[in-house]
């Protein structure tokens, strides 16, 4: 294997940027060890790379501008709560956030507080408030799918020793038969604010 065709085929920049597989990777990797003109080029490369984010530093205030502007001019659902679309993963947590305002937080609100928001004869809408932690048994899909979008905080899922953590945005659903508990790690004094969605079956 030439090792100029090497050096310009883009293989080395690709190597020290973990886009290879792992076969490519190990060919270059050997290859490092046996010519110095390679391991050179490579430690070039790496040293390059390293630079760059001291450089592409972007100025503190674009940040800013960027988001006021995507403010200004991102177009965000008007949610009726009368009749509320169903909950799913594209849901807009700003779109929901902004539906539910005038419902509150009650100080002396035990450890769960719950706003029913809609109830028909297959749909419950529910806004709630943890302070520390629930525990829930499993539930069949021929009872109802419970599905929840995160609005502020945050929470810890266990369902049945699988732990995921789940942040203001975030859409996830309930798998069916599967006993689990939710706990509020938003921070001190700070609670969890979601929707809870159960559809019957």
């Amino acid at each position: 294997m030439d090792k100029n065709n090497i050096i310009n085929s883009g293989q080395l920049e690709a190597y020290c940027l973990g886009q290879l597989s792992i076969e490519e990777a190990q060919i270059i990797s050997e290859l490092a060890e046996h010519d110095p003109d390679i391991k050179n080029e490579l430690d070039q490369i790496m040293s390059t790379l390293e630079s760059y984010p001291d450089k592409l530093t972007p100025n503190p205030q674009l940040k800013t501008k960027v988001l006021n502007f995507l403010n200004q001019h991102l177009h965000h659902e008007e949610i009726d709560l009368s009749n509320p679309p169903l909950l799913n993963k594209y849901s807009d947590a700003t779109s929901w956030s902004k539906a539910v305002q005038n419902f509150s937080y009650h100080d002396d609100a035990s450890n769960l507080q719950v706003e029913n928001i809609f109830l028909s004869k297959n749909k419950e809408l529910n806004l709630i408030w943890l302070q520390n932690e629930i525990i829930e048994d499993a539930h069949e899909n021929d009872q109802f799918k419970e599905s929840f979008l995160i609005l502020e905080g945050a929470c810890e899922c266990d369902f049945e020793g699988i732990v995921v953590r789940f942040k203001a945005g975030d859409y996830f659903e309930v798998p069916s038969n599967t006993k689990h508990s939710i706990r509020n790690i938003s921070g001190h004094g700070l609670c969890v604010k979601g929707l809870v969605q159960r559809i019957s079956a």
